[in-house]
């Protein structure tokens, strides 16, 4: 249990609806290093990814538009790649303009570490974190909207 501020109470960290989202510290596509913790303050929309992902693909043109919506409110969309290869998910990025995704990826290992710390079985898979961290979804992107959103701006 950690005492959150601003929610006033102690709350559980893990992964399910309600508890402080876990910790963690990635580098992003510049190697410049991320930490969730950075992101306290803002909505979170936290996406777990992969460039060779149908439904991965699929789903983000989605949250590229969320991301752009919400961006002037607070909102960061933070997704990290399970690409094999930074360059994949740069690659990928780049060649369909996606420019609001906040892509943090170290290594495949790493990435992978996350990705089990969240207890992700399947891509993709997102979370929305409120302004203290506490996770206020779990669930595919593509069923994300706004009236999912708008209540922690």
């Amino acid at each position: 249990m950690v005492t959150v501020e601003g929610a006033g109470e102690e709350v559980p960290v893990g992964t399910e609806l309600g508890h402080l989202a876990p910790e963690f510290t990635l580098e992003d596509l510049q190697g410049e290093s991320v930490s969730l913790s950075d992101l306290l303050g803002q909505i979170v929309i936290l996406d777990f990814w992969a460039s060779w992902c149908p439904p991965c693909r699929y789903s983000m043109p989605h949250l590229e538009n969320l991301g752009a919506s919400y961006r002037d409110q607070g909102l960061v969309l933070l997704g990290v790649s399970l690409d094999r290869s930074g360059q994949d998910a740069a690659d990928f990025l780049a060649a369909n303009g996606y420019s609001n995704i906040v892509t943090v990826w170290e290594s495949y290992e790493a990435s992978q570490a996350v990705k089990h710390l969240y207890d992700v079985e399947g891509i993709p898979h997102t979370f929305l974190l409120d302004r203290q961290g506490i996770i206020r979804y779990s669930d595919h992107p593509i069923r994300l909207r706004d009236h999912d959103i708008e209540p922690w701006l």
